[in-house]
């Protein structure tokens, strides 16, 4: 069975609120939980902000009523956790995290049974052609739960991304990334080549957090910012490990509608040889891959990036395929390359 939790907030401002509904995804994906933030209605769990005055008088009103849920005060003035539930300002992952766990630690009957209707994982198989082995037989889907943790997140917030939108920090062991995004850009003393180890983590070891505009800003007078779409690009591509974005299967029709700039974009040859091919076509994973002769995996990190930019356009119908035959010109260029090569090598010895 799930147990689902109700957490009320008072006062909390909307930056907060869109931190805290990840955060709570987060929790859902590695325990037996379920969770539903409301706003001004009491429920297992309140939240309350006492740097307001409303906030302070909703919870002196909750702990002082006849069936008081559990309350949290939440300010940027420090209270130690072992005197009150407290959060301290700005909100951080880890505090929130082990906070919700020692609650749940200590009210083993806080919380109600509901029936577990979240969908399972599961594998579809694609029947491969005999003469064709350049792709794995085994689709796999659910991408959204194996997803990266920086494409994960950002479109967790990117859906409620508003002008007043407070930055973010992004820490694992000694990385640092900063998120504007109220400017689309991302700050980080690595390259984002070195980043791989935040984007394949588990979001459970993420430290997310708040900071304010005025330190953004200062971090880029020291740091030039890079646009944010190359992370987000580079996180999908690195990250997706063969699982598909959840709005794709084996019988979706896939086309790019736009080119994308590998200029900027960190990319392989094969990804050019894609843009190619799905630029002009409108097909299946499986017929990609069959055209291209490149892996599925390949072409699932591929798509899945594509997805997160927006180039990428979605049909349904199968039977709609169509195909305008450059197939023999990626052959062409495949052998020309092997030939340019050989040659290349002869010359230097």
């Amino acid at each position: 069975m799930l147990k689902e939790f109700n957490i009320a907030c008072f006062c909390i401002n909307h930056t907060d609120i869109i931190l805290l509904e990840f955060l709570l995804s987060v929790i859902e994906k590695t325990t037996d939980t379920q969770w539903k933030l409301t706003s001004g209605i009491l429920g297992d769990i309140a939240i309350f902000n006492t740097d307001e005055l409303e906030g302070i008088e909703h919870y002196e009103k909750a702990i002082n009523g006849l069936s008081p849920p559990i309350c949290i005060t939440y300010s940027s003035k420090p209270i130690s956790a072992d005197k009150q539930l407290h959060l301290n300002k700005p909100l951080r992952s880890s505090d929130f995290i082990v906070l919700i766990n020692r609650i749940l630690d200590e009210n083993s009957d806080l919380g109600k049974e509901v029936t577990d209707k979240r969908p399972r994982a599961s594998n579809t198989i694609i029947n491969d052609d005999k003469n064709n082995q350049s792709h794995p037989k085994t689709l796999k889907k659910n991408y959204n739960v194996k997803r990266t943790s920086l494409e994960y997140l950002y479109n967790i917030l990117s859906e409620n991304k508003a002008s007043n939108s407070s930055p973010i920090k992004v820490t694992f062991q000694n990385i640092n990334i900063y998120i504007d995004f109220k400017y689309n850009q991302y700050i980080s003393n690595h390259h984002l080549s070195d980043l791989i180890e935040v984007i394949k983590t588990d979001v459970n070891l993420l430290d997310i957090s708040n900071i304010s505009n005025n330190e953004i800003s200062k971090l880029k007078e020291r740091i030039k910012p890079s646009p944010l779409s190359e992370l987000i690009w580079y996180s999908t591509l690195m990250g997706s490990n063969g699982y598909l974005n959840k709005d794709i299967n084996e019988q979706t029709l896939l086309h790019l509608n736009r080119w994308p700039n590998f200029k900027t974009l960190i990319h392989l040859p094969r990804h050019v040889t894609l843009a190619a091919f799905m630029t002009k076509n409108t097909c299946t994973l499986e017929e990609i891959s069959k055209q291209t002769l490149i892996p599925l995996d390949d072409i699932i990190s591929f798509v899945n990036a594509n997805k997160a930019m927006g180039y990428l356009e979605i049909g349904i119908n199968q039977n709609q395929s169509t195909f305008i035959g450059i197939k023999k010109d990626i052959h062409e260029r495949n052998l020309f390359s092997k030939l340019y090569n050989k040659l290349l090598s002869a010359i230097k010895y």
